[in-house]
């Protein structure tokens, strides 16, 4: 599989799921350097999730978790102070190769694309599932009218699996299981614990 490089953005306790609009407040000099290079290349961060004792390296190159979400910058606001108002949308989920000496300002690394396994299910099987997800997305306050017909399970758990209280931790857990139908049954066990 290829690999790419890509500025990558270290964040304590935060996740960047596919299709989430993610707003960020750019001040640190480094990553002004960042924003600036994205807006004169492809526009594309990879998000890490910083958890646990590894948040108190921020000032560094905090040690990132192994599988992230590439954002792609859709809007951007510079400020009279050089820094930056930004909005993503997140692309993918992928894993993270962190690259420690690059001469880059800030933290690069290398991704490869994380393939979710999908594994066979019959169309009742998928239509059970689907009925669950959208179960717990109404107790959550989401209708189905909202929901368009194309969304995928694995969008439709990932909806989920933001509205559920977890700590960053389980969150993270749940997130990068490789498994789509173990990652739906892990959220939709959290979901109902949540109730």
């Amino acid at each position: 599989m290829t690999r790419k490089k890509i500025p990558l953005f270290p964040l304590p306790d935060t996740i960047l799921f596919p299709g989430q609009i993610m707003p960020l407040h750019i001040f640190e000099p480094r990553y002004r350097q960042m924003t600036q290079d994205l807006l004169d290349g492809r526009g594309e961060l990879v998000i890490g999730t910083v958890l646990g004792e590894d948040k108190n390296k921020l000032s560094g190159v905090a040690p990132v978790c192994p599988i992230g979400g590439v954002g792609q910058l859709e809007k951007y606001e510079p400020l009279d102070d050089g820094r930056f108002m930004i909005v993503l949308l997140g692309l993918k989920r992928v894993q993270i190769f962190p690259i420690p000496d690059h001469p880059a300002p800030y933290p690069v690394a290398e991704i490869e694309d994380f393939d979710d396994e999908i594994e066979h299910c019959s169309a009742n099987e998928l239509e059970s599932i689907r009925d669950e997800l959208m179960d717990a997305l109404s107790r959550r306050g989401i209708s189905e009218d909202t929901i368009p017909e194309q969304v995928s399970l694995e969008q439709m758990a990932d909806l989920v699996l933001m509205a559920v209280s977890l700590d960053a931790e389980q969150r993270y857990q749940i997130y990068s299981t490789p498994s789509v139908l173990e990652r739906i049954k892990l959220i939709l066990d959290a979901e109902s614990i949540d109730t």
